[in-house]
């Protein structure tokens, strides 16, 4: 009996119209299923490249926010000593800054401009530094202590941003 009903099945044949049909529906849910496959993929990427944006965006906050809180005080004394001269810095395209950056240290208390006392205390990654503007000599000095030596630095006609760019990659 299985025999007969086996030689009866294959010899049933579908009209060419409904296998027609058929291929074509294959067709179209193969299509959906690619799509959305593709949909999900654009989607994953998508959300990846926000977080990543957001993520840089917060690290170049966070590590500019340190020195845009930073502010140059004016130093009305038109003094201004130099000490040893241990190197010079270079910033910017386009403009000399060989001489621009003069970074000094001293051992003894005494040495340290005066002027830079007057100046409040401000905070720099987690540094206590001295921040000032020489306005007659248009110059920017910074003042901070590291392993109880005085670091004085100063920046000749440089803008407020170039001076603290300079300390960012510099100390």
């Amino acid at each position: 009996m299985n025999y007969e009903y086996k030689k009866i099945i294959e010899k049933q044949k579908a009209p060419k119209e409904l296998i027609e049909k058929t291929r074509e529906k294959m067709k179209q849910m193969q299509r959906k299923k690619r799509i959305k496959k593709y949909t999900a993929i654009f989607a994953m990427a998508a959300c990846i490249g926000v977080v990543c944006i957001t993520g840089i965006q917060m690290i170049n906050r966070s590590s500019a926010g340190v020195y845009e809180k930073l502010t140059a005080e004016n130093i009305n004394e038109d003094k201004f000593e130099k000490g040893l001269l241990l190197g010079n810095g270079v910033l910017g395209v386009g403009k000399n800054y060989e001489s621009a950056f003069c970074v000094m240290k001293y051992k003894n208390v005494e040495e340290v401009p005066e002027e830079m006392w007057n100046l409040k205390e401000q905070s720099m990654k987690g540094k206590k530094i001295r921040f000032g503007y020489y306005e007659e000599k248009k110059m920017y000095c910074v003042l901070f202590k590291v392993e109880n030596v005085y670091v004085y630095i100063t920046g000749e006609n440089v803008t407020e941003q170039e001076m603290k760019k300079f300390l960012d990659k510099n100390f």
